[in-house]
């Protein structure tokens, strides 16, 4: 039986050999290649004869959104699985809206990844006897939270904020902050930000769920109005915003969250 050649494209070097690990044990499987950004494994792909390809959301210099457009607009389209551990409505749709053929949200169960591969292409039901389950490091990240050294992850949250022109004193930054760090701690709680996200910021300052709300939304505000909105595009290497963008609290918040686990921030 022809051998599924799959290209894999993650960034983190744990997740990477995970993935390799589970795909040399399945039989049905050939890694062509394994890289690290975006732009290698465009070049790649159109260089080799790959059924499919495995990449992160957000790759080095292309990011997977950006590399899952340019590789579904050649004639013959290469299949798509995109992995993030975004579960941001906003994450999603950009996932859905680039063509991918299927999205793995982290953590994820390996024997499910295998399936859905081989029903792209019509096989068996593969062996999941012999797969074993990987925890991926952004599980560990937040399962490990509240352990973790919170002084990095706020020095990496204060630089940010400052290079795209929030500044310090005002309560917008404070409780960005805080939306961020909660949201690593538990990715579900962007899409109940209003019912969960906002109530909790303001149960830990001593204010009401509506001022945390009006104070992030300009905090944005500041920044789109300086025109440097689009730095966080540079600072994480995915094509986020446009200058003229003013994106909203929750796809904020979810950007950055997502790009610092996968980056391992604060760890």
């Amino acid at each position: 039986m022809k051998k599924i050649k799959i290209l894999l494209a993650e960034s983190n070097y744990e997740e990477k050999n995970a993935l390799k690990e589970i795909f040399n044990k399945e039989n049905k499987f050939e890694i062509v290649s394994c890289v690290e950004d975006g732009e290698e494994a465009l070049s790649i792909a159109n260089d080799y004869k790959v059924d499919v390809v495995v990449c992160n959301f957000a790759l080095k210099k292309v990011d997977g959104i950006t590399l899952c457009e340019k590789l579904k607009a050649r004639e013959n389209a290469i299949k798509m699985v995109m992995l993030s551990s975004a579960y941001s409505d906003f994450a999603i749709k950009r996932m859905v809206d680039s063509g991918v053929d299927f999205y793995c949200l982290r953590p994820f169960e390996s024997q499910n990844l295998i399936r859905q591969i081989l029903f792209m292409f019509d096989n068996a039901t593969p062996n999941v006897e012999n797969i074993q389950t990987h925890e991926t490091v952004a599980a560990q990240k937040m399962s490990e939270f509240p352990l973790i050294a919170s002084k990095r992850l706020e020095t990496n949250l204060a630089d940010i904020f400052i290079e795209i022109g929030i500044p310090a004193n005002i309560k917008g930054f404070t409780f960005l902050r805080e939306a961020v760090r909660l949201t690593m701690q538990t990715p579900a709680i962007i899409n109940a930000i209003t019912k969960q996200l906002y109530p909790s910021i303001a149960e830990i300052h001593g204010t009401s769920p509506t001022k945390v709300e009006r104070a992030i939304r300009h905090a944005i505000e500041v920044s789109v109005s300086r025109g440097k909105i689009e730095i966080l595009n540079e600072i994480f290497n995915v094509k986020a915003f446009n200058v003229k963008d003013k994106p909203t609290n929750g796809e904020f918040i979810a950007l950055i969250a997502e790009k610092l686990l996968i980056e391992g921030i604060g760890a």
